[in-house]
């Protein structure tokens, strides 16, 4: 876990995500809506959160989100 997080940013929760009846997955940074996902990449997102614990969830969704505030996003 700390190998993760060594600078502790996920001792709070930060990062969310909301997902719609059509498939599309939003994920949001402290409230602020930073990616969408769409068709196998939603799917696959799902399949993975729903496995983990808090913080698993907040490092699944920081690795998808990427670095978004430095506009690198893919």
């Amino acid at each position: 876990m700390g190998e993760l997080d060594k600078r502790n940013r996920f001792d709070e929760i930060v990062y969310s995500y909301s997902a719609t009846q059509d498939g599309s997955v939003f994920l949001f940074w402290h409230g602020r809506q930073v990616k969408t996902l769409q068709g196998p990449a939603a799917q696959n997102f799902l399949q993975d959160i729903i496995h983990v614990d808090e913080w698993g969830a907040q490092v699944i969704i920081a690795k998808v989100a990427g670095n978004f505030r430095r506009n690198n996003e893919r």
